[in-house]
């Protein structure tokens, strides 16, 4: 076994081979491919043990070391194994190049010329040896740790620690402090725990077979002695116990039935606080694993229909409102991306060996196939020809690339190589006749049609840092590159494709100064590029066709930025930070995008590629902490995952009941202005065009119980009667015959004979409909009742009364708000007069629950709604904390959403509190209009004029598919037996394989 790892470019052999026999000098075994790999054994899976089983990683830091693909590789191994890692610097690098796992650490120069060689082998030698019996003991329990690991599905024991090897192990285990280093490793701690588990069953065990075999002894000596009792004696015995039997029976039952029932409501109340142990986990696990977040809330409701069950599946729901869905590769690190010009395609690859190109369908983000050249090939850029036929990938080994045919998926002709050791990024002229390849110190133009290379290669000088991209003009004519140079000047080279003569011109910068570039990125299309400054907290944009500086944008020093996306149009630039989050910015305002902040990664987010159409942005990440790399698709556009927008452009009218449904939830009645649009809510489609048989603003609407017929009203006063399924209006109603009256609202009762119309009055009246001239200066409301047979009013008008009412689900109760007074009248309509005393209350938008039992008061602009109970007349609850003024209670009655400035809130009526978040529009701030449809699944609401109509989704399924769509996976084996290790494994999501 080696001491060390040695981690390095073979640009740096020749010093990194003194350094090595340096460290040999010092009894310490270097692990080095020059002489530790054993021939024509699988490359990677020897790098990988050779990490595993040696106790330090060294690291040689150069340009070339920070962009090889082999090097990231290791790295990440190293870490993911928690070793300890030891950086040593052998050539100035550009700091924002560096692996953030390199970065964060404590680093010795070793630069030739510049520093002194024997006290930087010193400082390496004193670094390894500090606290080296931990370092051993950690690299000896990893290697066992994963033997076992490779064995562990299988059931396989015999690799588990026990006796004093395993109380050695937590012992050292508990002594670990914040200054250990490394820290121990998830697989080190799992290892030991079900080390711990299998000695504690296996002396449970021996327990129970120590207690059988005491118990049948036992048994025997019983059986015995029996066998000396007389028969006699026997037969009084059995007699005396039947009798006592026959008396106890009654008594076994009862308590046999109350053991049952108790043991039952104690499984009941265990069960509900296991779920509400793990929806609390899941809250926890919002912001840092959302995706662990997402299993574990569909698995806590799964398991318990709690509160805090519904609460969290929601919160989940909502939460990370642009991410679409993760994707996974196991542990492969896709962080190169492209799409497919027409948008078809998204291919993929990482930094591991032999890691293929892999190509999804960037719609369903289903895998379509994998490119495989070797189980050596590793990429180091790719990119899609204009017209998406053709595929081209990159070498950072070999400097080869190969192009393939996107519709057979076969490599086309001979790979291309120019010799070179590897290349850095490649790019196709808009014509697609050229390919550009651009490395360390040259660019070579390739002949696409031919496979050849045209012409000698382009050198770039040696002052400069390797190139980060290529672009060529939109005419073809013209190939640019932006290189940082040594001098910490950052220029644009630019080569005539005609002439191939260099230009080579510093970008201009406010200050007339240079900085340190970091990641640059180009947008031909929109005539600019961007380059963020590694020491600043700036992005500067320059226009391509003169260099000149057309903005800058101020990002502040939160993260280091790891990589850059600009939008198709031009206007959203996206950054990616090494502390996992992405931000969207607008480039027509150079400041940062509403709810713009997408933190689901938990590694640094290295590469990131919006799709053609500008709507989907995707992120790649070296996640270091999870055998999992991701990438995470994002919906640029919508921050909605539990919703919908029904109509974009058909803005609902600001006053009381601007939408109406049918009883069987099929057609929405939505008012605008003076017109009426009909929806049909399944297919979400209108139906036919907006009617405007109105005259002015439709105040209300209401359909009939079998829903064949609808009445809407409007300022002036007129009634309209409609077919709804011929759309057209059969009649109009006549007007009020009371002086001054101004129509308010309308209502059908649930038995279908009689529907109520609402008006307000400026003033009272006498008993014969006359004005009182005198008294106070209110409004005074009254109801009147129309029989629908005849379409004739019926009964006198319910005088002084409240426009706003509500009908009990049986339709023999109507509730009204009572001015001047702040109560509410409960009316029997078959008896005429009401029922007790008035309810204190406000009336505005009053509800009867679906089972008659209960009467909702919201209270406006006060934070509250009061519930009664109708049985007994009395106050049941008030829901405090928001303003209230439209309800609707959700056909089980279990749920009330009432709407407010701040969104629609839903009501959990056993616990009294909120579920999830508010439901909002983005930068709406007006009240809602709200109902909730008959299956109690979706709830349709508007925020008024200038807002669309929304379809939420408010059922725990349609939680559960949003969580399980975005979550991309089910549990691995590990994490199920992290968080459910006294269950066997399940799939919590169908639509995803078991985990591994």
């Amino acid at each position: 076994m080696s001491h060390i790892f040695i981690s390095y470019s073979r640009k740096d052999a020749k010093i990194v081979e003194k350094i090595v026999d340096a460290l040999t000098e010092n009894d310490l075994r270097p692990w080095i491919d020059w002489k530790s790999i054993p021939k024509g054994e699988q490359v990677q899976r020897e790098i990988h043990q050779a990490i595993e089983e040696a106790d330090i990683f060294l690291f040689f830091i150069s340009p070339k070391s920070v962009q090889s693909k082999w090097c990231v590789n290791e790295i990440e191994h190293a870490a993911k194994n928690n070793k300890r890692i030891l950086p040593i610097v052998l050539k100035d690098t550009n700091p924002n190049s560096i692996h953030p796992e390199i970065s964060k650490r404590n680093w010795i120069f070793c630069r030739e010329g510049k520093d002194d060689f024997d006290k930087a082998i010193e400082e390496a030698r004193i670094t390894i040896h500090t606290d080296y019996e931990w370092l051993k003991y950690h690299t000896e329990l990893q290697v066992k740790a994963l033997k076992w690991e490779q064995k562990k599905d299988a059931k396989d024991t015999s690799r588990l620690l026990r006796g004093a090897e395993l109380r050695e192990a937590e012992r050292k285990l508990k002594e670990i402090n914040s200054q250990t280093d490394p820290w121990p490793t998830p697989l080190h701690e799992e290892y030991v725990r079900m080390g711990r588990k299998h000695e504690d069953r296996q002396r449970r065990r021996v327990l129970v077979g120590s207690g059988i075999g005491l118990l049948v002894i036992m048994i025997v000596s019983l059986v015995a002695w029996r066998l000396g009792i007389s028969s006699i004696e026997e037969a009084r015995l059995r007699a005396t116990a039947q009798v006592a039997a026959q008396n106890s029976d009654a008594t076994a039952i009862v308590e046999a039935n109350a053991r049952a029932t108790a043991q039952s409501n104690a499984e009941i109340k265990a069960k509900a606080a296991r779920a509400g142990e793990l929806a609390a986990l899941a809250n926890a696990l919002l912001k840092t694993q959302p995706n662990i977040a997402f299993l574990l809330s569909v698995e806590a409701f799964n398991m318990q229909d709690i509160y805090e069950t519904r609460n969290v599946l929601l919160k989940s729901a909502q939460s990370h409102p642009h991410l679409m869905q993760y994707s996974y590769n196991g542990e492969l690190a896709r962080n190169i991306l492209a799409f497919s010009p027409d948008g078809k395609y998204l291919a993929s690859t990482g930094s591991s060996i032999g890691d293929p190109l892999v190509l999804r369908d960037a719609s369903t983000h289903n895998l379509v196939d994998q490119l495989v050249l070797s189980d050596f090939s590793s990429f180091s850029s790719i990119t899609f020809s204009p017209d998406g036929n053709l595929l081209a990938a990159a070498s950072d080994l070999d400097g080869s690339i190969t192009l393939w045919d996107i519709d057979t998926r076969q490599q086309i002709g001979q790979i291309l190589n120019d010799n070179q050791d590897y290349v850095d990024t490649i790019a196709f002229s808009p014509d697609g006749k050229i390919l550009a390849s651009g490395s360390e110190d040259k660019v070579v133009l390739w002949d696409v049609a031919k496979r050849q290379a045209i012409g000698q290669p382009i050198m770039i000088p040696s002052e400069c840092f390797p190139l980060d991209s290529l672009v060529f003009s939109s005419d073809s004519k013209l190939l640019l590159a932006a290189i940082g140079v040594r001098d910490n000047q950052f220029r644009i080279f630019g080569w005539g494709l005609d002439t191939r003569q260099e230009e080579s011109l510093p970008l201009e910068l406010n200050n007339d100064s240079y900085f340190v570039p970091g990641v640059m990125v180009f947008s031909p299309e929109n005539g600019f590029m961007a380059a963020n400054d590694v020491d600043g907290d700036k992005i500067y944009f320059w226009n391509l066709n003169n260099l000149s500086l057309i903005g800058q944008l101020t990002v502040g020093f939160e993260g280091i930025i790891a990589s850059m996306a600009v939008s198709p149009d031009g206007k959203i630039l996206a950054t990616g930070y090494s502390d996992k989050t992405i931000k969207l910015w607008d480039l027509e305002r150079m400041q940062l995008l509403d709810d713009a902040l997408l933190a689901a990664h938990t590694g640094s987010v290295t590469s990131l590629a919006f799709s053609p159409d500008g709507k989907t942005l995707v992120s790649g990440s070296s996640d270091l902490t999870y055998n999992d790399y991701s990438q995470i698709f994002w919906d640029v556009e919508s921050r909605q995952r539990i919703s919908q927008v029904l109509a974009q452009n058909t803005p609902v009218n600001s006053l009381d009941n601007g939408l109406a449904l049918s009883p069987d939830g099929r057609i929405l009645a939505v008012a605008n202005g003076s017109s009426i649009s009909f929806w049909d809510l399944p297919t979400q489609q209108r139906i036919g065009i907006p009617h405007e048989e109105h005259q002015a603003g439709i105040l209300s609407m209401a359909f009939s119980p079998d829903g064949k017929l609808m009445i809407s009203g409007d300022r002036n006063n007129t009634l309209l009667l409609w077919d709804v399924l011929a759309q057209k209006v059969i009649r109009q109603l006549p007007a009020s015959t009371i002086l001054d009256s101004e129509f308010s609202e309308v209502g059908f009762n649930p038995d279908g004979k009689t529907f109520v119309v609402g008006y307000s009055l400026p003033h009272l009246i006498n008993p014969d409909g006359s004005a009182v001239t005198s008294g106070p200066g209110r409004s005074y409301p009254y109801i009147t009742f129309w029989d629908i047979s005849t379409m004739e009013q019926t009964g006198e008008p319910l005088l002084g009364e409240g426009p706003h009412f509500a009908f009990s689900p049986d339709g023999k109760l109507l509730a009204f708000p009572h001015p001047p007074e702040a109560e509410v009248v409960i009316w029997d309509l078959a008896l005429q007069k009401p029922v007790g005393q008035p309810i204190r209350g406000f009336g505005h938008g009053l509800a009867f629950s679906p089972d008659g039992k209960l009467l909702a008061l919201p209270a406006g602009s006060y934070p509250y709604i009061d519930l009664w109970n109708l049985k007994t007349n009395q106050f049941l609850q008030q829901l405090t904390g928001y303003e209230a003024y439209e309800i609707s209670f959700s056909p089980g009655g279990m749920i009330l959403a009432s709407s407010s400035s701040e969104g629609i809130h839903l009501w959990d009526l056993m616990s009294g509190k909120t579920i999830g978040d508010p439901l909002t529009l983005p930068g709406s701030s007006g009240s809602y209009h709200l109902l909730i449809t008959p299956d109690g699944e979706t709830l349709v609401a508007s925020a008024g004029a200038y807002d669309p109509i929304m379809l939420w989704h408010i059922s725990p399924e349609a939680w559960i598919s949003v969580n399980c769509q975005r979550a991309g996976r089910n549990f691995t084996q590990t994490e199920w037996a992290q968080y459910f290790s006294n269950e066997s494994y399940r799939i919590t999501c169908p639509q995803w394989p078991a985990g591994e």
